[in-house]
């Protein structure tokens, strides 16, 4: 989480998962729960304002049970809300609860990505947005980026007038 530090999060660092995380690891149910963030949970890393641009290498682990109930409009939401020529690879998001608002980017891993590259990598779990809203299982909006060899399982939920799909909204 503290890779949303303004001193880390545009700077372009590499950054490796050195074990899995789950609901016993140390710190992270604080962090990824749902009583975390004021009942909203995890706090997706970048977004509109303030993009992630480095490299996160999951190194073959995985992130479980990640909730996000921010039921607010323009939210950039997934473990990464918003990346800017980043990298992201090597990674599976397990049991994923997602919840977001109307005019809503969100994906299991990403919700916008601009230019980046995802790869090696999965999610699944339920993801729900209101109206107007660009969701997919893995990335909820993606702009001249390139996904490969990744997949997505689990269920999405929007409203009207939304762009989904199984992978990428």
């Amino acid at each position: 989480q503290n890779i949303n530090n303004s001193n880390i999060l545009t700077q372009n660092y590499y950054f490796k998962l050195l074990n899995n995380l789950n609901t016993s690891t140390s710190d992270y149910t604080n962090l990824a729960s749902s009583i975390a963030n004021g009942g909203k949970g995890w706090n997706s890393i970048g977004n509109s304002s303030s993009n992630f641009t480095g490299t996160f290498d999951g190194n073959n682990y995985t992130i479980n049970s990640l909730v996000i109930n921010n039921n607010i409009d323009s939210a950039y939401l997934g473990l990464f809300g918003y990346i800017n020529n980043a990298t992201i690879q090597n990674i599976g998001i397990t049991n994923t609860d997602i919840i977001g608002g109307n005019n809503s980017y969100i994906g299991g891993l990403v919700g916008y990505n601009y230019n980046g590259t995802i790869k090696n990598s999965y999610s699944n779990g339920n993801i729900e947005a209101d109206d107007s809203t660009n969701i997919g299982g893995l990335v909820g909006y993606n702009y001249n980026g390139i996904i490969s060899n990744t997949y997505s399982k689990g269920s999405i939920t929007t409203g009207n007038n939304a762009y989904a799909g199984g992978l990428v909204g």
